[in-house]
């Protein structure tokens, strides 16, 4: 994971950039806005921190719109609406988020376009993973059109609108529903009806209906976001999953990616709960929030499996937790060990994450120990991975890469002290 992103002054007002049209204030212009919920259409918005206006950088995020600010309530958080309607090829985006949130976006080029990777050009080539089509009981989902490999990415989807949680938390219902509204309508005519053509919640206001359906709760430097994407939106749940969605907060961008393989004519389905949640739990938050009885095969199933899916997923959060405490107390031979404990629960409720992610934690806990070969085969082996994956991030990548990088200089001075063999280290370390 990147470390976060401290904005300088420059690229927090790059994020104030407007439509080219759209004229600047005078240097002089009083920051403070009316009275009232919404600014009306200010040109700039402040700087993070700052209470002075300056309007003379270059454009470089071609806000569609001018950024819409609610009337601030403290000099420490200011929370904006920006709209792109050139984002991710005309897809739009809206984002209801606060100035430093948006700035630190800019700062790692969140909404730049990047050139494709070689595997995700070579998985397009096989064609379409996927179409929607109604499916019984539940509107229209996501059909498998082709066999889909264990580990594959099976969607990439784009946030049509995403909303600060902090923003949700502390804003009055009308005045967001208002802003919400608003962030719709900014978005380009084809992403729109996309939104249009969502399925509705029962009752309330027509923003809520939209939003308490098609929603996902997804985390960002800034914190919790509720993001609304269109494909997604159109998956179906399981408490059973062959699937699962990765956000990537600076690339704004969620892939799906299949537990296991994936048969050409089977559904694609994703978890909407906690994995941990408790049957009871889960069932009644899928009833209160989507309204769904849920009927997959594990909520059919006897009290028995039932019980042991449960405990079987607790174990697999009590494992994890542990594996990173007993890497914390150096105690590395443990922490490997409880790694592939932790793997072999996850293979049993058929929830398990990309191979890589093992292969990293292995690759760095044998480093830890000092067992260097197999330091390096399990590098190598997750730089193999993530290259084959073709992730629009990058960063998993980079860092498998540079892991690989330091292991092999690592073996070379080991080489030139004249030190043979993995080194494993006794005691506390083993």
């Amino acid at each position: 994971m990147r470390p976060p992103h401290n904005p300088n002054a420059a690229s927090a007002l790059l994020l104030l950039t407007l439509p080219l049209s759209t004229a600047l204030p005078s240097p002089n212009q009083s920051p403070n806005y009316p009275p009232g919920r919404l600014a009306p259409h200010p040109q700039t918005c402040p700087l993070p921190g700052h209470l002075g206006i300056i309007p003379s950088l270059p454009s470089l995020i071609p806000w569609s719109h001018a950024p819409k600010c609610t009337t601030a309530t403290n000099t420490t958080r200011l929370d904006c609406l920006f709209s792109s309607s050139t984002f991710r090829n005309g897809h739009g985006i809206s984002i209801i988020t606060s100035t430093t949130t948006m700035s630190n976006l800019v700062s790692v080029s969140a909404f730049d376009d990047r050139p494709a990777p070689l595997a995700a050009a070579k998985r397009e080539a096989l064609g379409p993973t996927y179409k929607i089509t109604p499916v019984e009981g539940k509107g229209l989902g996501l059909i498998a059109t082709r066999k889909i490999k264990r580990g594959e990415i099976i969607m990439v989807d784009y946030p049509a609108v995403l909303m600060s949680m902090e923003y949700l938390a502390s804003s009055k219902a009308h005045h967001r529903r208002r802003l919400m509204r608003k962030a719709m309508e900014q978005l380009p005519g084809e992403t729109r009806e996309g939104i249009d053509a969502l399925q509705r919640g029962k009752g309330g206001h027509e923003v809520d209906r939209i939003f308490g359906v098609n929603t996902y709760t997804v985390g960002m430097e800034g914190g919790l976001y509720v993001g609304l994407f269109l494909g997604v939106a159109r998956i179906n749940h399981s408490c059973r999953p062959n699937a699962y969605y990765r956000f990537h907060g600076d690339r704004l961008t969620v892939e799906i990616v299949s537990h296991s393989a994936i048969e050409p004519g089977d559904e694609i389905l994703i978890n909407y709960t906690p994995t941990g949640m408790p049957h009871t739990d889960r069932r009644r938050f899928l009833h209160e929030n989507w309204d769904i009885d849920c009927s997959c095969s594990l909520c059919r199933a006897n009290e028995t499996t039932i019980s042991d899916s449960e405990a079987a997923r607790k174990q697999m959060d009590d494992l994890r937790e542990t594996m990173m405490e007993a890497r914390t107390n150096k105690f590395y031979k443990d922490a490997i060990t409880i790694a592939n404990d932790w793997m072999y629960y996850c293979e049993f409720e058929g929830l398990s994450p990309l191979q890589m992610e093992l292969w990293d934690i292995l690759a760095d806990l044998n480093f830890l120990r000092g067992d260097l070969d197999n330091a390096i085969r399990y590098a190598r082996m997750a730089l193999d991975g993530w290259v084959k994956l073709g992730s629009v991030d990058d960063t998993q990548l980079e860092n498998a890469r540079e892991m690989v990088m330091k292991l092999w200089k690592e073996a070379e001075e080991r080489v030139e002290k004249g030190v043979v063999g993995g080194g494993v280290r006794d005691g506390k370390g083993e």
